[in-house]
């Protein structure tokens, strides 16, 4: 079965500021051709120094992201399936879609607590067992099958 992670906000802003970075420094470089001087200069320090900072915390973001994904995939695909207890429910406040909040689920075995993506609907109640694949290689990572 092919499962999708998701991106979470830290690749989205990735995808934004990636491209940004690539506007801002070629603007300046540019800029600096057509006005020669200190005028130039200035201009091709301040978008290069700009394009610089966004294209850094872009690929930051996005290697953040591509870097969960990946752990996420490789517990579901290599790692050991377990039964876990729901221990907790937590409602996320500050995200709504549709007028609706989405629940998070916790889940617990063998002392580590595995969190579930956002569920807006059939929310198993706390002592219910579910699935969670468990990374072999590091057992802090799990993906919650739900």
């Amino acid at each position: 079965m092919n499962k999708h992670y998701g991106w979470t906000v830290w690749g989205i802003l990735g995808f934004i500021f990636a491209p940004i970075a690539l506007i801002f420094i070629p603007v300046g470089f540019i800029v600096n051709a057509a006005e020669p001087g200190e005028t130039g200069q200035a201009i091709l320090y301040t978008f290069g120094g700009i394009g610089f900072t966004f294209l850094l915390l872009g690929l930051g973001f996005l290697f953040m992201d591509l870097r969960r994904r990946h752990l996420m995939r490789r517990a579901y695909n290599g790692g050991n399936a377990v039964t876990a207890k729901v221990v907790g429910v937590q409602t996320v406040n500050n995200v709504n879609m549709n007028g609706q909040h989405p629940v998070v689920l916790d889940c617990e075995y063998q002392g580590n607590v595995y969190h579930s993506r956002y569920l807006y609907r059939n929310i198993p109640e706390i002592g219910t067992e579910i699935t969670v694949y468990v990374d072999r290689i590091d057992d802090r990572i799990g993906f919650v099958d739900i």
